[in-house]
């Protein structure tokens, strides 16, 4: 399995990379627990490990996270 792109070649359109990761958006998050299934842990496992990460690292570098919208922007298929 070839891994995306993260930014588009030179001379390449950044809709030719997007077009590249829609090829996989149907086998993604199978792709991802595969890559992981070492860990004994499941997707949703990261997923929240990076949202926890997140909320504390905001919380100590702007205050109270509470009030914050955030996008995840690489966030797989959504």
């Amino acid at each position: 399995m070839s891994t995306p792109a993260t930014q588009p070649a030179a001379g390449e359109s950044p809709s030719a990379s997007i077009g590249d990761f829609d090829h996989h958006a149907d086998t993604y998050r199978e792709d991802v627990a595969r890559a992981i299934a070492w860990s004994g842990r499941d997707v949703d496992y990261f997923a929240e490990g990076k949202a926890d990460l997140l909320v504390s690292l905001a919380a100590r570098r702007l205050g109270d996270p509470s009030g914050l919208r955030v996008l995840d922007v690489g966030c797989g298929v959504g």
